[in-house]
């Protein structure tokens, strides 16, 4: 082979690995955010501030809202009469500073409504702009499609605590991406925006609803039921800001205020606190105290955040291992509790009763029902190994 012919072959190669470099260069970043398998129908979308999202609450909801349209391919717009709502309201102890449910109809995974709230019991209008900019950041992520990461210098991370401390107070790149991949329209899309906020803004000026409204009688609740609406197709999912996770069983049982076991009756589901979102509300029958003021045969008055149906929620009947602090409401929500760690501080009993009136600790096994959390506590644990916690 002559050198002219190896000079032409090396410079062909160098050519093609020049193309193989190029190439990678422009292929799409490592997936490593999380969808939670929800989108709406179109990238352009209106949200509504309840009258209490004022302040504080406001101006970093407005933040959050330039952060996706100047970042991402999705455009957010404020106005009134939206079915994507943001609210803000004192919800106490229940462990999540920031809460996202939405609502898919007919069985597809399309949003049809959704509400993205901040509770002032961890978060009061005192906050730090940047601080609660971040946290609406996650929630609005929620509802575009995102789930929850175990990287804690994402805004997705299990609480928003974490990755402010380190020092994260916009998308990064990895919301971007995730954002975008849901919602990939390119230039098209950005060339769209203006027409499409325009048209949203003209259907919503026809809606019945108006989500700034103080009267909450005529809004949709967050199951789908209000008094004038009825019942919503479709199925509903609720994701929350966590503001603890928990590493042992140590230390959730020394956030507790009561440890019992019990079993759940007369369950009912509420809209007390802001007329709109669902908590179930049910008496445990305790028959069995491992911490606490209580005793065998009292009735405990609990609470947990979601509805029939919702994962983690207690359902009629069963029995189990509950970690249970005060709500930290007032009125005669006050003497109620809520689970530690949301559902991290409830524990279903395997298996029959019958395993509780055993000698033998060991014999009664408890687990969690929702296992992807963020926490690092075990999912399946024993009486016995509950007992050595104390």
């Amino acid at each position: 082979m002559s050198s002219i012919h190896r000079k032409v072959k090396f410079r062909a190669f160098l050519t093609a690995l020049s193309c193989i470099v190029l190439l990678h260069s422009f292929t799409t970043p490592a997936e490593v955010y999380e969808r939670n398998g929800i989108k709406w129908p179109f990238p352009t979308q209106i949200i509504s501030a309840y009258t209490d999202v004022t302040g504080n609450y406001s101006t970093a909801l407005n933040q959050a809202i330039t952060n996706f349209n100047t970042s991402t391919q999705v455009h957010l717009s404020r106005h009134d009469g939206a079915p994507w709502v943001a609210q803000v309201q004192n919800y106490g102890a229940v462990d999540w500073e920031g809460m996202s449910k939405t609502n898919t109809g007919n069985g597809v995974y399309t949003v049809t409504w959704a509400r993205s709230k901040v509770n002032t019991a961890y978060i009061p209008a005192s906050t730090a702009v940047s601080r609660i900019k971040i946290l609406w950041l996650h929630e609005l992520c929620h509802v575009w499609g995102l789930g929850h990461t175990t990287n804690p210098r994402t805004v997705m991370y299990w609480n928003v605590a974490t990755p402010y401390a380190n020092g994260i107070s916009s998308l990064t790149s990895d919301e971007i991406n995730g954002i975008n991949s849901i919602y990939r329209k390119g230039a098209i899309m950005k060339r769209t925006k203006a027409i499409g906020v325009a048209i949203a803004v003209l259907i919503c000026a026809t809606c019945t609803l108006s989500a700034c409204s103080t009267d909450t009688t005529q809004a949709q609740a967050d199951d789908g039921t209000s008094s004038s609406h009825g019942q919503t197709n479709g199925s509903t999912s609720t994701e929350f800001s966590r503001v603890k996770l928990y590493e042992t069983l140590d230390d959730l049982a020394a956030d507790s205020s009561l440890i019992v076991i019990g079993t759940a009756e007369a369950v009912e589901v509420t809209h007390d606190i802001d007329g709109l979102t669902p908590f179930s509300v049910f008496n445990v029958a305790v028959s069995e105290v491992l911490k606490g003021d209580v005793a065998v045969g009292d009735t405990v008055v609990m609470r947990q955040t979601g509805g029939e149906g919702d994962p983690g929620v207690l359902e009629d009947g069963q029995t189990a291992l509950l970690y249970l602090t005060p709500t930290g409401l007032d009125g005669e929500l006050a003497s109620q509790y809520y689970p530690v760690g949301v559902t991290a501080g409830v524990y279903v009993l395997d298996g029959d009763v019958a395993a509780l009136s055993a000698d033998n600790d060991s014999a009664a096994t408890f687990s969690h029902t929702v296992t992807d959390t963020g926490d690092s506590i075990p999912n399946v644990l024993s009486l016995e190994e509950a007992k050595d916690s104390l």
